[in-house]
């Protein structure tokens, strides 16, 4: 019986004493920039180290990166410190975030910032802007129509701080249709285009910066309203 009771009085301690984990802070590489820490292997890959605070209450760590261009994940796991060393391709742009995992509370995975950074290949000397993130319309999401309209809404920024032009490709087919003159070479990051009720609309960004470097986003879809 002194036994169990024993058993039990250390287990409570330990979940008393055992804090809740938060959200690793992201250090390097740094959000949005070219990734200047690398180390080059060959003319195409690099080495990255990617480091984040301790975070309290982490027992381990779990590492996700994903290549913004072919949106291929790696995933690493069961990283026991706050750093971690991948080659990467180079002439990519790449977003990477990190989970802290708790033995004491196993189903809580708090997770970092989504960070971005962009790997020149060899001899770049001028990187193109992050594929935009689509924001809005949400994908597969059904939209209300205003004035015969709806507003579509992106972000993105570029690793050398260039200027951004964008292009819109706009159908009602694939998100791959030439693109409406209309629709080419403005700087906003918003737009209103002009639908019909109950259609299914797709929809991707072109960024280009002033060195004619460009990057394309996802596709997204989007269904009006009757």
């Amino acid at each position: 019986m002194c036994i169990i009771f024993s058993v039990l009085a250390i287990s409570c301690l330990k979940d008393a004493t055992s804090a809740k984990p938060v959200a690793p802070i992201l250090i390097s590489p740094t959000n949005g920039d070219n990734c200047s820490t690398s180390q080059i292997v060959n003319s195409s890959q690099s080495t990255v180290d990617f480091t984040w605070a301790v975070a309290q209450g982490a027992d381990a760590y779990s590492l996700t990166i994903t290549n913004l261009e072919t949106q291929q994940n790696a995933v690493e796991s069961d990283i026991k410190s706050n750093s971690f060393t991948r080659n990467l391709t180079r002439g990519y742009p790449y977003q990477w975030q990190v989970k802290s995992i708790s033995d004491a509370y196993p189903s809580e995975k708090p997770t970092s910032e989504l960070w971005s950074f962009y790997l020149p290949a060899e001899g770049t000397l001028n990187s193109p802007p992050f594929p935009a993130n689509l924001i809005s319309p949400a994908p597969a999401s059904e939209v209300d129509i205003i004035d015969g309209s709806v507003k579509l809404i992106w972000a993105s920024n570029d690793p050398d701080n260039d200027q951004i032009f964008y292009t819109l490709y706009f159908d009602t087919v694939d998100g791959l249709q030439s693109p409406d003159e209309q629709y080419s070479n403005f700087t906003s990051t918003s737009i209103d285009v002009i639908v019909e009720p109950d259609n299914v609309y797709y929809w991707r960004i072109y960024s280009i910066d002033a060195f004619q470097n460009g990057s394309f986003s996802q596709v997204s879809s989007f269904r009006t309203s009757k």
